[in-house]
Parts: structure tokens; sequence; C-alpha cells
């Protein structure tokens, strides 16, 4: 089964204003640079994602890159989106997403693009292997040869 990978234009359609999402204007103006971001993170209730894919490959560069998701789950209360923070040397980005398997097709692409950037994993973006979030559950139900 073949999923649908989000495209980069796509991904520009759910960019959202940093000013306009009360969580990433919070992480925005806090954070100065290196670990600083991380306790930043902490007080904006946005939790960094260390790893991705099924063998849970390195997703950023701490302390310099990072991707974020809020801490609390969407609701209709609390807007209903699922955010993705992107932290590069001081700059903040934000994506806004309808739903959770959309907004890990988003980090699939970010993902895909860090490591051919980074030259850290050599990963086809057509093989599951590399896609999706990382859980050692996930890790654990692969059979053993």
């Amino acid at each position: 089964m073949t999923m649908h990978r989000m495209t980069a234009e796509e991904l520009a359609q759910c960019r959202v204003n940093v000013d306009r999402v009360h969580i990433a204007r919070a992480f925005a103006r806090m954070v100065s640079e290196g670990y600083d971001m991380l306790e930043a993170a902490e007080r904006s209730s946005l939790v960094a994602i260390p790893a991705w894919g099924r063998d849970g490959w390195d997703l950023g560069e701490w302390p310099c890159w990072a991707y974020l998701v809020p801490r609390i789950v969407p609701t209709a209360t609390n807007g209903g989106e699922w955010l993705l923070v992107e932290y590069i040397t001081g700059t903040v980005r934000a994506w806004s997403f309808a739903t959770k398997e959309i907004r890990n097709r988003a980090i699939d692409l970010l993902a895909h693009a860090f490591w051919a950037e980074t030259k850290t994993v050599d990963a086809d973006p057509d093989d599951e292997r590399y896609c999706g979030p990382f859980s050692w559950e996930r890790l654990d139900a692969v059979p053993v040869a």
C-alpha cells in the first residue's frame, strides 16, 4: 500500500503566522539560542521530537535545529489544530493541520529534507520505515530475522 506523501506545496499551504498561534508566539518570544530553546519549549508547553521513523532516527540537531509539538492534544475547546513548530538557530516557523495524520506526513517531509541536507540518514521517502513517529512498541513489533 502506497501512502500519500505531502509535497512542499501542500506544506506551504499549512504554514501559519507564528504570531497567530499563541503557543508558537510564546515560544518565539522566550527563545534565544542554544539549550535555552529546550527550556523555552518546556515553558511554552511544547515538546521537542527527538526521533522519527520506525527505528528512531535523529530529527534535528539540538539545540540548533528542532521540531516541536504541543504537549496538549487538540480538542474543539482549544482550537482543534494539530500544530508543528520548527526552530532553526533562532528562526521559528509554525504550521497547522486538520489531523494528526496530516501533521505526521508533514513531519515525514521535513525529516527527509533534514536527513538529505545533513546526510545523516539515507532514507527512501517511500519506505514506511522512514516515516511516522518513533515508538518502542513500533520498533519491538518488527520480526527478528
